[in-house]
């Protein structure tokens, strides 16, 4: 096997076991000795990977404060960009106001709605004079 490749596997699995750490200053001591592993590892991959974590270190290490992540705004937004995916007669968000854009979205989805029961609706009562039609003129012969 590759030793970069173990290398990366190992500085992988050494992160991954920084999420279970319970608190703040042991979690902000191991980050840093992963840190500083991963950017004396001479993997480019790694050492961008330890730059970036570097670059949001305080917003990092507040989640053992406060024990929240954003994994329900992913979810949230996963779920929009699916519907945007499989609704393409829903008019494209723009992105300065949801909330109005989002009901701009739901109303023309209802007038889509409206107009395509509106016209199974005049199908079915077209069909419904025709046998009228049909027995009336069947009765007068």
């Amino acid at each position: 096997m590759n030793l970069k490749t173990v290398r990366a596997y190992n500085l992988k699995l050494s992160l991954q076991e920084f999420w279970s750490i319970n608190d703040r200053l042991l979690a902000e001591d191991y980050l840093k000795k992963w840190y500083f592993w991963a950017t004396h590892s001479r993997l480019k991959p790694m050492i961008e990977v330890a730059k970036t974590i570097k670059a949001h270190w305080n917003g990092i290490l507040n989640y053992f404060d406060s024990r929240i992540n954003n994994a329900i705004l992913e979810g949230t937004n996963s779920v929009i960009q699916l519907l945007k995916a499989n609704s393409l007669s829903i008019p494209q968000m723009p992105s300065n106001s949801f909330r109005s854009s989002a009901t701009e979205c739901f109303e023309a989805q209802e007038k889509k709605i409206i107009k395509q029961n509106t016209k199974e609706n005049k199908k079915e009562n077209n069909a419904g004079k025709n046998t009228l039609n049909r027995h009336k003129s069947n009765s007068d012969a």
